[in-house]
């Protein structure tokens, strides 16, 4: 994983005779690439074996360095009340964890926060979207997108009864009627 320190570099060696060593081949490994070099493919190869018993031949392999996460930190799910919709907002100021001293990494955004469910609930998980990195070293970086959550609360609905309502004494009451304010 990249900003991870190099592994040790090993080998094995095939076809020597019974009772000889490989302490006895001096045998070197390296990796075709400069130190800080970012992600991607390299070369190990082994050299410097000798011995007059035997003809040598390397056989390269690869040294993969991969992306390392980085994560977003900073920021809170915003509470709503119930509209019949996903799209949820959030608060705070984003920040990005886990990126290597000395790379030029930031955060671009706009973001896109997005509810699971748009029913009344507590702690609903937001997913986001629209966060990308930039700068010169972020091709060594993959980034995860933050997950929040938040609550979705009831809307207020307001039941008024239609005034003007009137009847003679012994007559059928008329139809009541009503007025609700506040559906979505």
């Amino acid at each position: 994983v990249y900003g991870a320190i190099d592994p040790p570099l090993t080998y094995t060696i095939t076809g020597l005779v019974s009772g000889d060593s490989e302490a006895e081949l001096d045998t070197a490994v390296s990796i075709s690439r400069s130190v800080g070099e970012s992600v991607g493919n390299y070369t190990i190869t082994p050299s410097a074996a000798a011995d007059a018993n035997y003809t040598i031949s390397y056989v390269t392999n690869p040294f993969v360095i991969t992306q390392a996460t980085l994560t977003i930190t900073g920021l809170t799910g915003d509470d709503k009340v119930y509209d019949g919709s996903t799209v949820a907002t959030a608060s705070g100021t984003p920040s990005l964890s886990g990126v290597e001293a000395g790379d030029e990494v930031s955060l671009v955004g706009p973001p896109t926060f997005t509810f699971a469910s748009p029913n009344v609930g507590t702690d609903i998980t937001i997913t986001s979207t629209g966060y990308t990195l930039s700068g010169v070293d972020a091709g060594n970086y993959t980034l995860i997108q933050p997950s929040l959550s938040s609550d979705i609360t009831p809307a207020v609905l307001t039941v008024t009864a239609d005034a003007g309502q009137t009847k003679v004494y012994g007559a059928i009451d008329p139809p009541l009627t009503y007025t609700i304010t506040g559906l979505v």
